[in-house]
Formats: structure tokens, C-alpha cells, sequence
């Protein structure tokens, strides 16, 4: 999944909300949206992009990717 740049979507074992979805860069606007990103300021609560390099996704996953 991983090595076909699949999006993976993350939740609680049985839940679907909270959940995240980890998507990868497939065109050169999304790279310029993760260089280029901003936080917003949503009632007091500030959202930013997340730094996730492949040895957090190995460790959420629980498995080597190559």
C-alpha cells in the first residue's frame, strides 16, 4: 500500500472518529502546499501541518517500509 503512495487512513480500533489520513506527494502543487503551508487560528485552537517522516509511520504502523 505503502509503496504504491496509497493514502492510509488512521483511527482508535473500532472508532472512525477522531481519525487522520496520511497522504503522499504525488504532484508538484502538493509538494509546494506542504513547503508552503500556514497555521490557522480555528477559535483559539491553531492547526498546522505535521513533520512525518518514515520512521513515524513505521512506528504508528508497526512495521518496516521500504
Amino acid at each position: 500500500m505503502l509503496k504504491d503512495n496509497l493514502s492510509v487512513r488512521f483511527a482508535e480500533n473500532d472508532t472512525v472518529i477522531p481519525n487522520f489520513e496520511l497522504k503522499f506527494p504525488k504532484a508538484d502543487t502538493d509538494i509546494y502546499s506542504i513547503e508552503n503551508s500556514v497555521t490557522v487560528n480555528l477559535a483559539g485552537r491553531f492547526l498546522q501541518r505535521l513533520n512525518i517522516n518514515m520512521e513515524n509511520v513505521e512506528s504508528i504502523l508497526g512495521e518496516k517500509v521500504d
